[in-house]
């Protein structure tokens, strides 16, 4: 997903507030991610306090029908006026704000060199909530006034040690160490706040461990691949999901033994997975579509015949217990992958394009069926995608294009429907996109 780099959220300024509207996409997340950003990560805090315009503490007191209001409680840097007003079509800056909570807010400079006085929030600036930023707040005390951190980069593992301290101030304690590490922004021994974050991986807490694993001193350390199989076998779902989403990456560069030990480790995950009771089934999908991934990729660099047709089976299987479209549509994507060793599952792909009316059911499971059966695909195409696409086109019609322009020739059927709805469209960007499409399959 790309974004623009100067997409504006909030806009306010010295003398009053004022809003820009912006709609962004809603990012989802079934892990248990980073907490201290909503949709990109931001830089590191002492490069956000050296470039913010404005840093301070705003407290939600109202969340209206189209707005957001925020009021400022405490400042270290700038000047911003006392309220602060953010357009709830904004929702990747809206996403997780809650009435009568405060968050730690870095603005940004304007980039409209015609209004220097105003301030922005943008989703490229760091947020935290304010109970999640207790040891951020001493680091802007100290910053605010100049003063050393090296007692608070001192005091980050003996709270990551401290199995007494809240779960939320270990955690935070977890990333601020990451993330010193990572920009070389630390005045005590690397290789103590290394060891204090490994040994803290071997805590009962889950969020906890989740939270180290996300790190890049964990996923660049020596033992990572070794943990993160090790992890896969953890009891707590969000450990294994955050397990199973890291290790194919890792196992690029691995030899086959270990590649096998990866994926064997991973399937193992997936039937115990299958095999526990259910009650949050949000959970069970998310969790069924990151280690499907996670071994569609994984058999997908083995050689052995056998791992595809055995991925396969057990991806068809999660597709039958997916109920959500836009996770059923992944699991057919991820079970296209295995080619000519998932024909078992081909009859039911087939069904979804003329049963099902979601988008992203149909256009996965004709681009699926391309890949797993190209022999038969021309027929297909021509006596079953098309018919379909036809059907769901009012619903579906920017969807298709893609697919169609993957199509090519093979789709060169449908050309006289597209013309007749070319006539009908309005001037711009999907009208434009149509007729390459069009030319494209003269």
């Amino acid at each position: 997903m790309r974004y623009t780099a100067l997409i504006i959220i909030a806009i306010f300024t010295l003398g009053g507030a004022a809003t820009h509207t912006l709609a962004m996409p809603k990012l989802y997340s079934y892990l248990l991610a980073p907490i201290n950003n909503y949709c990109i990560n931001p830089t590191y805090l002492k490069h956000s306090f050296e470039n913010a315009k404005s840093i301070f503490i705003a407290r939600v007191n109202e969340i209206k029908e189209e707005e957001i209001i925020l009021e400022i409680n405490k400042t270290w840097k700038g000047n911003p006026n006392k309220k602060l007003i953010i357009s709830k079509e904004d929702i990747c800056l809206h996403q997780g704000y809650e009435v009568g909570k405060s968050y730690i807010i870095y603005a940004d400079h304007s980039h409209n060199p015609d209004e220097p006085n105003k301030h922005v929030i943008s989703m490229f600036s760091r947020i935290r909530p304010m109970t999640q930023g207790q040891i951020e707040i001493q680091y802007l005390d100290a910053l605010s006034k100049n003063q050393d951190t090296k007692h608070i980069d001192t005091s980050l593992i003996n709270i990551l040690k401290n199995n007494n301290k809240k779960i939320s101030l270990r955690i935070e304690a977890a990333e601020l160490l990451d993330e010193k590490l990572i920009w070389n922004d630390i005045s005590i021994p690397k290789e103590d706040a290394t060891k204090a974050l490994m040994e803290a991986l071997k805590s009962d807490n889950p969020k906890l461990k989740v939270t180290i694993m996300h790190g890049s001193e964990f996923q660049n350390s020596k033992n990572a691949y070794d943990n993160l199989i090790q992890l896969l076998e953890n009891d707590n779902q969000h450990v294994v999901n955050t397990a199973a989403m890291y290790l194919p990456e890792m196992a690029y560069n691995k030899s086959d033994i270990l590649k096998s030990k990866a994926f064997e480790s991973l399937f193992s995950a997936m039937e115990r997975t299958k095999l526990k009771n259910w009650e949050n089934t949000e959970l069970y999908e998310a969790s069924l579509l990151t280690i499907g991934e996670a071994i569609a990729k994984l058999a997908g660099i083995l050689k052995e015949k056998r791992n595809k047709e055995k991925v396969a089976n057990i991806l068809h299987n999660s597709i039958k217990e997916v109920n959500d479209p836009f996770n059923k549509s992944l699991l057919i994507t991820y079970i296209s992958w295995m080619k000519r060793h998932a024909t078992k599952a081909l009859d039911d792909i087939k069904s979804y394009v003329i049963n099902y009316e979601d988008c992203r059911i149909i256009t996965a499971s004709i681009e699926a069926v391309g890949r797993i059966d190209p022999d038969g695909f021309p027929e297909f195409i021509k006596q079953t995608a098309i018919p379909a696409m036809k059907k769901q086109y009012k619903n579906c019609n920017y969807r298709f294009f893609d697919t169609i322009e993957d199509l090519g020739s093979a789709a060169k059927d449908i050309k006289p429907f597209l013309s007749e709805e070319y006539k009908t469209m309005e001037d711009g960007y999907f009208k434009n996109k149509l007729k390459t499409i069009l030319d494209a399959l003269e």
